[in-house]
């Protein structure tokens, strides 16, 4: 994560522009079984303006199996010094993080954006051992008010950064099993909520696939003109068929068959909006299958398959390995 990159924009950046709060808030959910991996990132990442709350968990949290708190430095200090004197204050500016089994909150209470967190939420929005399935940015003060939200992490990282304004930057597809071995893994990760404004469409039979061009500009104009490391080699291959992708949309052709890696790595980061036909039905989530056997020392092949997380129905395939 490039330091620059998180100056530029905080996850709050929208409602410092229309000045509103004085309450910012920010609530993410993970999937279940990622609960004790999210208590021990937000634990391991928690940012220097924060420490740990000690006090009892509130009664609105009771029912939560797994709960963590954290408040700002400044916030704690003069709760020990109450404890300490017996006196009693109210405290109207406070920074708090909770994390209550598989969700996390931020809350500047009437105190929007003094308290810098923000790499924290980048870290989870880009984390590999989570699965953010849904986000939501607001404020209140004399009423609630919700200015963003979204169904993946990439969707998070991309309104954080707003693309758009940030200059390009390599592309890091996310991990996949090991190639060249026995392998039959499935996973599922959610889409695109929206349709990009900004949409380059691809037609795909029964489905209709939508990527931003912003992202496919940012991919190309990202890669390295030579590499000195594996990522950087990936990050030039990716450029590559992210050029080939904008030529085909630019000329109305089909999608080059090199470009469907590009595609899949995509899928991997929650990155494409999908949509059956002929209804027009929005496809919430994607499963990709990841197939390999070897039959020999030096026979062997594998294959990745993306499919319609609801209907199974599979829309793109490709030829993963061979040997």
């Amino acid at each position: 994560m490039n330091e620059n990159e998180s100056m530029k924009r905080t996850w709050h950046w929208q409602i410092d522009e229309i000045e509103e709060g004085p309450d910012y808030v920010f609530l993410a959910s993970c999937a279940s079984a990622d609960a004790e991996r999210l208590h021990a990132f937000v634990h391991k990442h928690l940012p220097d303006a924060y420490v740990e709350n000690p006090s009892q968990r509130p009664k609105h949290r009771a029912d939560a199996k797994l709960y963590s708190s954290y408040l700002d430095r400044s916030t704690q200090r003069r709760l020990h010094e109450m404890d300490q004197t017996g006196s009693r204050e109210s405290i109207w500016h406070h920074g708090e993080i909770e994390v209550f089994d598989q969700h996390v909150s931020i809350k500047h209470m009437s105190a929007g954006g003094m308290f810098d967190d923000t790499d924290l939420v980048l870290r989870l929005a880009e984390a590999r051992s989570l699965t953010m399935l849904s986000w939501i940015v607001g404020y209140s003060g004399y009423e609630w008010a919700e200015v963003a939200r979204g169904a993946s992490g990439f969707e998070l990282a991309t309104y954080i950064r707003d693309q758009r304004h940030l200059t390009a930057a390599p592309f890091h597809p996310a991990p996949q099993p090991a190639a060249g071995v026995d392998v039959d893994e499935r996973r599922t990760v959610s889409l695109l909520q929206t349709r990009p404004s900004d949409g380059i469409e691809f037609d795909m039979s029964e489905y209709m696939l939508t990527i931003s061009r912003a992202l496919l500009e940012s991919i190309a104009a990202g890669a390295p003109t030579t590499w000195k490391s594996e990522r950087e080699r990936l990050a030039l291959i990716a450029g590559s068929r992210a050029k080939k992708l904008l030529l085909a949309a630019d000329a109305r052709s089909s999608m080059p068959v090199d470009a469907n890696h590009l595609l899949l790595q995509l899928f991997e980061r929650g990155a494409v909006h999908v949509v059956r036909r002929p209804a027009g039905q929005r496809v919430p989530r994607v499963s990709i299958h990841y197939s390999g056997r070897r039959s020999g020392p030096m026979v062997g092949r594998g294959f990745i398959t993306m499919s319609d997380g609801a209907t199974g129905v599979p829309f793109v395939h490709i030829d993963w390995w061979v040997s």
